[in-house]
């Protein structure tokens, strides 16, 4: 690789040593690899450059590499190192082993680079705003999604569904596993982000909360199972119309539900063990399988990680996981039941509105989604209207918030005036509901295992 003078790179191919520099530019050679993991080893490279050790005790190493256009942006906040090498930490008990040589937080950070975050077996690569480490408002919801990127390293990368893993690049994938590539994922990295201490107890649980409300609010689940939208993936992902989103479902959808079935399976294996067994020791055995080992693929089947469970605890895991994967009823609720809590709505600020007027809408009053067969798509409302007045009123959020609240003492409908292609009608939504937001409450007389599972693990002595 040839760079301009100056500049540096990180990535996660190894260089070879020794390698005289000319004059005029920096020569990078680079010891031979696969085609695999040439193309599964992204770099970065810039005059402005920073590298830190995280966790520099660990072993193998991992490191925060960094590019910048301005030298300030690569100022760092202690907390951001000292959150990073917590969860670097976490992780190499969590899953008992590695499988990379070195680890690389890549992070390129700018306004002219468009954003994205792409996980890989050795390294990540997240594009952020130039000024990204200095916005403190940015950190706990990015942290996890840093996390999230680094745990694909285990799962994902190196222990890989078995259609997703083909033979070469032409070799069209499967992607029926996503609810374990991306859902495990998911779960895994909300959870490290609260035993890290990035997140408190109330915030994984208030994320938890959004999660199941959001479940609990797409109708598109009755008619479309788990499975088939893990196999729709590509096809759902090429679709960037929100409209009637929670009747079609997307691509993202096992994210989030593929997490709920995760902490169901983990708050399972706590009960039926009496709190002698976790996930964890499901993650120890799955992702620690084969030991320490270099950069490689470990295929899996549904059938492995139906073993797998069973060798932790004894159950009907297979049936349990179809019943979860192909259900087509209700949001997959029963861990959070188990673990001790239930979901409820409180009367609190909807930005949104998905749970009080059964549609989503933004500040300028454009309506994105309206929930199917709810009561704002029986009463006329649809996607791309946008409201205009609320009972007389100019339309702004804080108007029709103070309205919806108002509306709880009274029996008269709402009205609203919206434009629609030009055309100005009047609607009105018969709620006296109020505005609604998602929160977990405690079932009496059960155990919190929601407390075991964001304990931070204990370094082994």
């Amino acid at each position: 690789m040839v760079l301009p003078s100056g500049w540096h790179t990180a990535t996660a191919l190894e260089p070879v040593i020794g390698d005289a520099l000319p004059v005029s530019s920096s020569v990078v050679n680079f010891q031979p690899v696969s085609l695999d993991q040439l193309v599964d080893s992204p770099m970065i490279s810039g005059r402005y450059f920073r590298e830190i050790a995280l966790a520099p005790e660990v072993s193998p190493k991992h490191f925060l590499d960094i590019v910048a256009d301005r030298p300030q942006d690569l100022e760092v906040p202690p907390v951001w190192i000292n959150d990073l090498s917590r969860a670097v930490r976490q992780a190499s008990i969590l899953f008992r082993s590695h499988h990379y040589e070195q680890y690389r937080f890549l992070i390129t950070l700018s306004d002219n680079i468009s954003g994205a975050a792409i996980d890989h077996l050795q390294s990540l690569d997240n594009r952020r705003p130039a000024n990204f480490f200095q916005n403190e408002n940015r950190r706990k919801l990015f942290e996890n999604y840093t996390i999230h990127d680094f745990l694909h390293s285990w799962n994902g990368k190196y222990r890989r569904p078995e259609g997703l893993a083909t033979s070469n690049f032409q070799t069209p994938v499967n992607t029926s596993g996503m609810w374990v590539y991306e859902g495990l994922t998911d779960y895994l990295s909300n959870v490290m982000t609260a035993r890290t201490g990035i997140w408190t107890k109330e915030e994984f649980l208030e994320s938890l909360a959004s999660k199941a409300a959001y479940h609990d609010h797409r109708p598109g689940m009755q008619w479309r199972d788990l499975e088939d939208v893990d196999l729709m993936a590509y096809p759902l992902w090429s679709n960037e119309d929100s409209s009637y989103d929670n009747w079609r479902l997307n691509g993202f959808d096992f994210y989030s539900e593929g997490d709920l079935i995760w902490l169901d399976i983990d708050v399972t294996i706590r009960n039926k063990s009496n709190g002698k067994k976790s996930l964890n020791d499901f993650l120890a055995l799955f992702h620690g399988f084969g030991g320490d080992t270099g950069p490689s693929v470990a295929p899996y089947s549904f059938a492995d990680i139906v073993t797998c469970l069973n060798q932790v605890i004894p159950n009907d895991w297979e049936g349990f996981l179809m019943e979860r994967l192909h259900s087509t009823s209700k949001a997959p609720l029963q861990g959070i039941t188990g673990a001790g809590y239930k979901l409820v709505y409180k009367n609190a600020t909807d930005e949104h509105f998905e749970y009080s007027l059964a549609m989503s809408l933004g500040k300028d009053g454009v309506i994105s989604d309206v929930l199917m067969r709810g009561i704002a798509y029986q009463a006329g409302f649809g996607p791309g209207m946008k409201i205009i007045e609320v009972n007389g009123q100019p339309f702004a959020l804080a108007t029709l918030q103070r309205e919806i609240d108002a509306a709880k003492e009274t029996t008269t409908p709402l009205d609203f005036r919206v434009e629609n292609t030009g055309v100005i009608s009047d609607l009105c939504l018969d709620y006296h509901g109020g505005q609604r937001h998602p929160a977990l409450e405690r079932l009496p007389n059960t155990l919190d295992r929601i407390a075991e599972i964001v304990q931070p693990m204990a370094i082994a002595q």
